[in-house]
């Protein structure tokens, strides 16, 4: 008997139709299938429209100004639009700081009805004075799963910074500008600042190049309002300061329970008639194992040359030769070395057309196991 073509496409539709049957038969009523879905579709038989459908009538809540000293509470309204009682299976929040609940037997919220989320903010929980995060609801609707919700909050500060954050603007190349904040206590409960720094407190990194921080206090005499202490901080952008943006932080430390420290932004641009080309997104120049040399380009539509360079700890050396449009540095490691990993800075003096500037480089060198020597 021969096979028509009409008969092997046939056979086909037949086949996928068994398929399909199978698969929506496994995944309905197979392992796991029928209580995935339990609770987000009615029982099989049931109206198909009698599901839950959960809504909020905002999804931001601003707190507006809360205490330091006590929780903060606010409420968001759920309702269920739909023809089924709609169960919350969970509040999740993005910081500890922020939390939400219903009250006992609020859940499940029955068709048509609606049920209060109690929201509570922990001051002590905020590190500064501003809150902004997020409540996800987890239900059983079926076409709407998830609502997130954000919660604002603004804690009554402790003390106030005028201005609230450094702003360089823009910076040529070579400029040490300096600018000063203001530090007033706004409560009666004394405090003390205790320190500024350029990384977080007991922090293990490194402070970065090209700020530096001041912390003066105001003399008694000449506070605002009297038993309210006052602080200037000082941020110095240093002439090293690499060319484009840069984004960093001044962290103030205190002694006040609430939080340990504040991190103010410190943020800017330096503009240089030059560029520079580092081999890494950290700006820090990396010296392998192997021996090979890591190299900077700099480039500039005047000639470059390299005047002077020097290693804090003599973990490397560093020659210029140039190429067309600039300079490139050759960072080479010194040898002799202890294996393992050394972290050094290197600076340099370049000049540019008839100026001088200078560099401040990060250097990290991997050394290997160094040879021995005869007795």
């Amino acid at each position: 008997m021969r096979l028509r073509a009409g008969h092997v496409t046939i056979a086909v539709i037949v086949l996928v139709i068994a398929f399909v049957i199978v698969a929506v038969w496994t995944g309905s009523s197979g392992p796991g299938g029928e209580e995935e879905v339990a609770g987000a579709l009615p029982p099989v038989g049931g109206a198909q429209d009698l599901v839950a459908s959960m809504a909020v009538d905002t999804n931001e809540v601003d707190l507006g100004v809360i205490p330091n000293t006590a929780e903060g509470h606010g409420k968001l309204t759920v309702h269920n639009r739909g023809k089924g009682p709609l169960k919350i299976d969970e509040v999740r929040s993005s910081c500890a700081c922020t939390d939400g609940a219903f009250a006992p037997g609020a859940l499940p919220i029955p068709p048509g009805g609606s049920a209060d989320l109690n929201i509570t903010v922990h001051p002590k929980r905020i590190f500064g004075f501003e809150s902004k995060k997020t409540l996800t609801l987890f239900s059983n609707d079926p076409v709407r799963p998830t609502i997130e919700v954000t919660v604002s909050a603004k804690v009554d500060p402790e003390f106030s910074l005028e201005p609230d954050k450094f702003d360089f603007g823009t910076i040529s190349k070579g400029d040490a500008p300096v600018m000063e904040m203001r530090l007033t206590a706004r409560t009666d409960t004394p405090f003390k600042v205790t320190g500024v720094s350029t990384v977080q407190p007991e922090s293990k990194e490194e402070a970065p190049a090209g700020l530096k921080l001041e912390l003066v206090p105001v003399p008694e005499n000449e506070w605002k309002t009297p038993g309210r202490a006052e602080y200037i901080i000082r941020a110095a952008v240093s002439s090293d300061m690499p060319p484009g943006p840069f984004d960093l932080g001044a962290f103030i430390s205190t002694d006040l329970q609430r939080f340990r420290f504040l991190r103010v932004p410190v943020h800017g641009t330096v503009e240089a008639p030059y560029t520079l080309e580092v081999p890494s997104k950290l700006r820090t120049v990396v010296v392998q194992a192997n021996g090979a040399d890591a190299r900077v380009k700099v480039t500039a539509g005047v000639p470059i040359s390299l005047e002077s360079a020097a290693a804090e700890n003599g973990t490397v050396t560093v020659t210029g030769q140039g190429i067309p449009g600039g300079a490139e540095l050759v960072f080479a490691p010194v040898a002799g070395q202890a294996a393992g990993r050394h972290d050094d800075r290197v600076r340099a003096r370049l000049r540019v057309g008839d100026k001088t500037f200078e560099e401040l480089f990060e250097v990290r060198v991997f050394s290997g196991t160094p040879e021995k020597t005869g007795n």
